[in-house]
Parts: C-alpha cells; structure tokens; sequence
C-alpha cells in the first residue's frame, strides 16, 4: 500500500515541479524590468501559468491534469517569493524587495 501510495504522489509532485521548472527559466529569460512588471500582477501572472500548464499538460488523464495544478500552485509561491525578494514595478514606481535593485539601472 505504502509503494503505491509513494508512487502515486512522486508521479504528481514530480511532473508538477519539472514543469514549474520550465516556466522558472522561461522568466529567468525576460529582462529584469520586464520580469518586475509582470510580478505586480501576481494573479493574473498564476492564472496564465496555471492555465497554460493545464491547457498543455491536462490532457484526459488524472495525473496530467494533477501535474498542471502542482506546477500552478508552484508558481503561485514562485510569484509570491519573487516579490518579497525581487520587489515589482507597478506603474512607474519601484516597490523593492529583499534584493533591491537601482531604478535606473532596470532596462
């Protein structure tokens, strides 16, 4: 019971987190002022990942359909993490995070 138990969890949690990964170097990718923006709308920002990981992933089966929701509560805690850390840029004005970044150096 334990073996199938173990397995039926890895088999979730694993694939969420590989695809959580996907779309972490995907914003790794944008430019930093990009980045910033984008985290001043962290649901929008959960949604469209969520959506997407759903739409892609989902498919007809249980365990596809688990896996997109790991990853959207992954990046649900990515965004969250990501503006107590990063700070976001809403409108024009710079809230800083933990690691504060020169305004004008954000291109």
């Amino acid at each position: 019971m334990n073996d199938i138990l173990a397995t039926g969890i890895l088999g979730i949690l694993a694939p969420g987190a590989i695809i959580f990964c996907g779309f972490f170097m995907l914003f790794l990718k944008l430019k930093r002022r990009t980045a910033l923006k984008l985290l001043a709308w962290p649901l929008t920002v959960d949604l469209a990942i969520a959506a997407i990981a759903f739409l892609m992933h989902g498919g007809n089966t249980y365990t596809g359909g688990m896996a997109a929701t790991v990853a959207g509560i992954f990046a649900a805690i990515g965004t969250s993490t990501g503006r107590h850390l990063l700070g976001y840029i809403e409108g024009n004005v710079y809230h800083a995070g933990l690691i504060k970044y020169d305004p004008r150096s954000l291109k």
